[in-house]
């Protein structure tokens, strides 16, 4: 009679672990009303820019990887150019955007990369990398290969800004925005982005 008891008492301490491990897993429920979303243009099927209608929203960077969540915004402001999301403790992040006749959105995110190789880190003419396995290299010769695949010419097209025409076609044309600050190039780099059902 005592082991069934002690059986039956471990069953129980068991099953009960398992409940608070399960419950525990539980992803947080949003009851907020989704006014639109956004997927990147690689994963088509994962929200990465929520916008709500009561006036929050939710957003990962490109940068963040597919297995980030969604960081929350207490407030969004849409213009014509710019995507203003407020955080809770009142930080603003602002990205430009546009969109296009095919109805994709191409929002921009800040990418840091540091000088690697070449003659001048004040020029862009060289080698950049970062952390995250991004790079790019220029050369004088207007030329461009990314992360080591697309491979490309540049146009400037004003202070601070090239058109990327890459060789494959099989990327769009973009325009992106850089500045050049202590042997770092900032790139304000357009992510491509479709609307979800």
């Amino acid at each position: 009679m005592n082991c069934r008891k002690a059986v039956f008492f471990l069953c129980t301490a068991i099953a009960m672990i398992l409940l608070v491990a399960c419950k525990g897993n539980e992803t947080e429920k949003d009851d907020r009303k989704v006014k639109e979303q956004w997927a990147y243009l690689e994963d088509e099927k994962t929200p990465c820019l929520k916008l709500f209608e009561d006036g929050s929203a939710a957003f990962k960077t490109e940068k963040a990887g597919a297995a980030a969540k969604l960081t929350n915004y207490t407030k969004y402001e849409l213009t014509d150019e710019v995507l203003k999301l407020t955080a809770e403790d009142g930080s603003v992040t602002e990205m430009k955007y546009y969109d296009t006749d095919t109805g994709k959105r191409y929002v921009y995110q800040k990418i840091t990369l540091d000088y690697y190789s070449g003659d001048d880190s004040s020029t862009l003419i060289g080698a950049w990398t970062c952390d995250n396995e991004w790079s790019f290299q220029f050369s004088d010769k207007g030329t461009f290969l990314e992360d080591g695949l697309w491979a490309g010419y540049f146009i400037s097209n004003g202070e601070g800004s090239l058109r990327l025409v890459y060789d494959n076609r099989v990327f769009s044309d973009i325009i992106l925005y850089y500045t050049l600050e202590n042997g770092k190039l900032i790139l304000d780099y357009p992510f491509g982005m479709v609307k979800m059902q």
